[in-house]
């Protein structure tokens, strides 16, 4: 599986990626709304941050692939705008310090999507997780722990499939110059 981040790393190197994608060898899942990499190539989308949904609810619309997300974040004004998309739910449930992964929910420390979306690579059995446009942030950036943080807890568990970054990157994972 491949996840797709927001980072400036898309956007420079989106025909490379793009490129990579068209072969089709991976489930490509776009951690919100990706407007860099051709939508053909996205299987699926994941949103967990209730106003980042909310933020990007006419791009959602227009989404012709499935949106994993908790059903429970949704107010009835945004079910209702997106009630012709294929919405499938995947519980969620924030506790501070806990990774863990469960068949119909997990339990995470944030709502980060990309927590959200390994624990949905974990039940769907994925072998191994690249991720593209992680770029990351300066190094005293809160935002920078967070996702290490989160990064560490996945980790921990080594049942869990290794994460592998295809593009630049600050976090604390695995890189390969794919692209």
């Amino acid at each position: 599986v491949i996840f797709l981040g927001a980072g400036h790393s898309i956007k420079e190197n989106k025909e490379k990626i793009n490129s990579f994608l068209k072969k089709k060898k991976y489930i490509t899942i776009s951690l919100n709304i990706n407007k860099h990499i051709d939508k053909r190539y996205i299987d699926k989308y994941i949103a967990s941050y209730p106003s980042r949904i909310l933020l990007e609810i006419n791009d959602y619309k227009k989404v012709k692939s499935d949106i994993i997300l908790p059903n429970v974040i949704l107010n009835n004004v945004a079910k209702n705008q997106l009630k012709n998309n294929k919405l499938l739910d995947y519980g969620l449930k924030i506790k501070k310090g806990e990774f863990y992964v469960e068949k119909k929910y997990c339990t995470l420390p944030t709502p980060l999507a990309i927590g959200y979306g390994l624990a949905i690579a974990v039940i769907g059995n994925a072998r191994k997780i690249f991720l593209a446009g992680f770029d990351g942030y300066q190094l005293n950036d809160e935002r920078q722990k967070e996702m290490n943080d989160l990064l560490k807890l996945y980790q921990k568990n080594r049942n869990f499939p290794k994460i592998v970054s295809i593009s630049h990157t600050s976090y604390q994972v695995s890189t390969e110059q794919i692209i």
